[in-house]
């Protein structure tokens, strides 16, 4: 029976996670990185000529659900977690392959 984020996700665990630009998605990442080891894949899209990175930037990391995680942490620390531990992809669900040009 597992009660709590880090006990599900071992360390070493790598998460794949869509629809972070969107609410719920924001909820899970504060989450993840605020109560687990495990490292981050966000599936990102451009959209209207904004790259994934700075949707990222602006979209996600740039809004106040991360506030409490950046009090914690503090900015820099937070910062270089996120460095760390989230990758962005350039990809879109609607896409066949997700967008990716090489799937094997």
């Amino acid at each position: 029976n597992m009660n709590s984020v880090d006990e599900f996700f071992d360390e070493g665990t790598l998460v794949l996670l869509t629809g972070v630009t969107g609410f719920l998605g924001k909820l899970v990442l504060e989450k993840l990185l605020r109560c687990s080891n495990s490292s981050i894949a966000v599936l990102i899209r451009s959209k209207n000529g904004v790259s994934p990175q700075e949707r990222f930037r602006d979209e996600v990391m740039g809004t106040p659900v991360f506030d409490l995680v950046r009090q914690i942490y503090g900015s820099h620390q937070l910062d270089t977690m996120v460095a760390d531990r989230v990758r962005i992809l350039s990809g879109d669900l609607l896409n066949e392959n997700l967008g990716f040009s090489d799937v094997c």
